[in-house]
C-alpha cells in the first residue's frame, strides 16, 4: 500500500514539473478572447486607412468583409506559404516607427488565429460595399474590372499600434497593388506613421 502511495506521489510531482515547464516556455500567450479588440477599434483604423489612401478611391468598391490576416512567426514548425493572407511578423516589426515589438508577438499571433468575421456597412465607409463572394464572381464573369480588399486591423498588446494592408485590383488583374500601413493611437483617434508597398502589377 504505501508502494502504491509512493508511486503515485512520485506521478503527481513529474506531472507538476511538467506543467511548470510548460507555462515557463510560454509566459506571455493569451488566454482570453476578451482582449481581442473591439469592432469600432477595428472600423475607426479602416476608416483612417480609406480617407488617406487613393486605393480605395480608385477601385470605387469595397469588398464588404475585412480580410483576415494569419501572422505567421519563424518559430512556426514547417514551411509556410505565403498569400495575399499571411504576412510574416519580421515585417511588422521591420518599420521604422518600431509600432510593433517582441513582446506583442505571443499576442499578435493569438489574434490572428482568432475567426473573426467582420463586416463593413454604409456608416462605415463612405464607398460601394459588395460582399467578397458576388465580387469575385462578378470578376470572372467579366462584369467587375476593379475592387479593393482592407485586411482586419491588426494591434499591439496595448491596443495602441496597428498594422492593415490594402490590396486594389484594376483591369481584370491587369493592374493592382497591396500596400501595408502601420498606425498608432493618438487622441482618441488613429493616425497613419508608415506604409510601403507591398506589391505592384
Amino acid at each position: 500500500m504505501n508502494m502504491q502511495n509512493s508511486l503515485a506521489q512520485r506521478m503527481f510531482l513529474v506531472l507538476g514539473v511538467l506543467l511548470l515547464f510548460g507555462c515557463a516556455q510560454h509566459p506571455t500567450l493569451v488566454e482570453s478572447d476578451e482582449s481581442l479588440p473591439e469592432r469600432e477599434t477595428l472600423i475607426d483604423i479602416v476608416r483612417c486607412v480609406a480617407a488617406d489612401t487613393a486605393l480605395l478611391v480608385q477601385a470605387g468598391l469595397v469588398i464588404e468583409e475585412l480580410n483576415q490576416l494569419k501572422v505567421l512567426h519563424a518559430r512556426n514548425e514547417g514551411p509556410q506559404p505565403l498569400s495575399i493572407s499571411t504576412v510574416q511578423w519580421s515585417l511588422l516589426i521591420d518599420s521604422s516607427t518600431r509600432a510593433f515589438i517582441d513582446a506583442d508577438c505571443d499576442y499578435v499571433v493569438h489574434q490572428s488565429s482568432m475567426q473573426r468575421r467582420v463586416v463593413l456597412d454604409e456608416t462605415d465607409l463612405r464607398a460601394e460595399l459588395m460582399s467578397g463572394k458576388e465580387v469575385r464572381r462578378r470578376f470572372r464573369q467579366g462584369l467587375l474590372n476593379s475592387f479593393s480588399e482592407v485586411s482586419l486591423p491588426i494591434l499591439s498588446r496595448d491596443h495602441k499600434h496597428a498594422y492593415v494592408e490594402v490590396t486594389s485590383i484594376c483591369g481584370h488583374h491587369l493592374c493592382g497593388a497591396g500596400v501595408a500601413y502601420w498606425l498608432r493611437e493618438q487622441g482618441g483617434g488613429w493616425v497613419i506613421v508608415d506604409s510601403r508597398s507591398l506589391w505592384v502589377s
